[in-house]
């Protein structure tokens, strides 16, 4: 079973493995002098118009998951092949440190995936908090000094990271395990046993999994007033509801298969699911809990969600045509597109510009946006066969 995790792994960094960046003994180094990049408009993908304006970032080849900083001023990107964090100043539009993933990689043959996956920054704007699945562990940077700090061992595969309003609990996705895993962030440590998802697609007896769903990461959320924290089982096809101190599964809603992002409303709570099928709305103050379709897509044609402007619309990425898209919430019309760079895998909404991180073209792009009643994306004719459900 060790060893088929480890193949599984493999097989998820296909797409964007290069080599990875050299350790050295003192821990994590930062770049400081990483080039601009001139104003050029980032690779179009097929029929994909791109929007006047647009900018690519250079980063690493391998990115995955991309934050924002509370008074968005800097972007931080997580490189999974090269085990390091690029953090963008937003205003100059350029790469100004790379930040390592901290510790010794461990090449264990049991050591799950390679890396850093995903990246989580206080809302102080003081430290980030970056996830490292081989290293089984998240390190803690000091963003004054782009130095590591600290590290807390995390589960067996630690990957999507979401931080609560006042910083205090960081909540770990443990992929290998589907379980949520609870960090006291003041004491540095995992606090009680691991929340389970769903089925542990590592345990003796586990029915096989595909390896798409086996070590990939999944979504997660937290309610406006913090008292719910959602969560994918992308195994499962389902929304998990959270006590989050209590720690405590509350509901399993099924949604649709392979769910893989979760974006919550900030006015009305709501949770907006990206699963195979499209886009689902769910609304946990239900008894039972309804869940209605709001857009309707050929299986996995969009590859992650993310929020908009304070959720009045999202944003869908879809990494085989080079696109990120705009969704009406409540319609579920798509209003727009815009070019990307190669693979997009992420992507962020942040002073009147929307990024997406591009695994295969090693960039950031930055597109001016989010469309409003002024400025709009140009139309989205074929839409990947998606349409309102």
């Amino acid at each position: 079973m060790r060893a088929s995790l480890a193949l599984s792994c493999c097989a998820i960094l296909a797409a964007c493995a290069v080599p990875p960046a050299a350790q050295d003994a003192s821990g994590p180094t930062t770049s400081q002098d990483a080039p601009a990049l001139s104003a050029a408009a980032a690779p179009a993908g097929p029929q994909a118009p791109s929007v006047q304006g647009t900018y690519a970032i250079a980063t690493g080849k391998g990115g995955t998951r991309l934050a924002v900083s509370q008074d968005g001023r800097l972007i931080f990107v997580a490189d999974h092949a090269a085990n390091t964090v690029s953090v963008i100043d937003a205003r100059r539009r350029r790469a100004v440190a790379t930040i390592r993933g901290g510790g010794e990689m461990d090449r264990s043959a049991d050591g799950g995936g390679r890396g850093v996956w995903d990246v989580a920054p206080s809302s102080n704007g003081r430290l980030i908090y970056v996830s490292a699945m081989r290293d089984r562990l998240v390190s803690i940077v000091d963003l004054s000094t782009r130095r590591m700090i600290g590290q807390i061992r995390v589960g067996t595969l630690p990957s999507d990271m979401l931080l609560n309003r006042n910083d205090r609990r960081l909540y770990v996705i443990d992929a290998a395990e589907n379980a949520l895993r609870v960090v006291d962030t003041a004491r540095r440590h995992v606090i009680g046993s691991p929340v389970p998802l769903g089925a542990s697609v590592t345990a003796p007896g586990a029915a096989p999994q595909p390896a798409a769903t086996r070590v990939r990461s999944a979504g997660l959320g937290l309610s406006p007033d913090g008292r719910r924290l959602y969560a994918t089982d992308r195994a499962g096809g389902a929304l998990v509801v959270i006590d989050p101190d209590k720690r405590a599964v509350l509901a399993r809603v099924p949604v649709g298969p392979n769910p893989v992002s979760i974006v919550v409303a900030r006015d009305t709570g709501a949770v907006y699911v990206l699963d195979d099928a499209g886009v689902v709305a769910v609304d946990t103050n239900a008894e039972p809990a309804n869940v209605r379709r709001v857009l309707q897509c050929p299986a996995g044609a969009l590859n992650a969600l993310a929020d908009g402007r304070d959720g009045r619309y999202l944003l869908a990425v879809a990494s085989q045509s080079n696109r990120v898209f705009v969704i009406d919430r409540h319609s579920g019309r798509i209003g727009g597109q815009a070019a990307t760079g190669a693979r997009p895998r992420d992507a962020r909404a942040s002073g009147g510009t929307v990024y997406t991180v591009d695994g295969d073209a090693a960039s950031v792009s930055a597109i001016p946006g989010p469309p409003d009643a002024t400025r709009a994306w140009p139309a989205a004719d074929d839409a990947l066969g998606c349409r309102p459900a």
